[in-house]
């Protein structure tokens, strides 16, 4: 005798649970996005903090008000010379925070009338102060255009006027068309960007 199979009942869809579901989901994704959203700004303010960091405060807004130079500025100089490391020294003996050498600051003592410390550089204070001047002595040099004090403090002033008279290099003898050497060049670029992110990140009114 054949057995009969029974069908079991296909169970009627609710159209409400089913509206009630997406209304939910919906709602839960629009909260997680505001919250996404209204953090985003602190997110990326933490994270830019992290990356460029604000170290030797006190040294940097002295130097930077005796010295007439943008805290941004010396704050994107340290960074991209040393990485905040005061006991950094380089290939060519560029010495601390701000990568001078000690002929350069013996240069710079003379220069201001200032006795010469022996290892003075690697204290952040004296780097940070000297390293400072160096670049407001830079800025007179070049009548204020930063690109040229940045290439200047790089690669030396002397250097710098040179390309200024070599019209390879500068069709008005005033700005740089080409920087010469690859390294200066990157290192403008550093420095300018790290300057803006600075700028950004703590001294825009924004």
């Amino acid at each position: 005798m054949a057995q009969t199979r029974r069908r079991g009942r296909r169970k009627k869809r609710n159209p409400k649970r089913k509206l009630i579901v997406f209304v939910i989901v919906v709602l839960i994704l629009g909260i997680i996005g505001f919250i996404v959203v209204s953090n985003f700004g602190k997110a990326q303010r933490f994270i830019g903090s992290k990356l460029y960091p604000i170290k030797y405060s006190e040294y940097v807004d002295k130097a930077s008000e005796e010295h007439n130079v943008k805290k941004e500025l010396i704050y994107a100089m340290i960074r991209t010379e040393s990485h905040f490391k005061k006991d950094a020294v380089s290939s060519a003996g560029a010495v601390g925070l701000m990568q001078l050498t000690p002929e350069t600051y013996e240069w710079l003592c003379r220069l201001r009338g200032i006795d010469y410390v022996d290892g003075g550089l690697y204290d952040p204070s004296i780097n940070i102060d000297f390293g400072t001047y160096l670049i407001n002595y830079l800025y007179k040099e070049f009548d204020g255009d930063e690109k040229l004090v940045i290439a200047a403090y790089n690669a030396g002033p002397d250097n710098v006027k040179a390309w200024l008279k070599n019209p390879e290099y500068s069709s008005n003898g005033k700005t740089l068309t080409n920087v010469p050497y690859a390294e200066t060049e990157k290192h403008v670029e550093k420095v300018l960007d790290a300057e803006e992110k600075y700028k950004k990140l703590y001294f825009s009114e924004e």
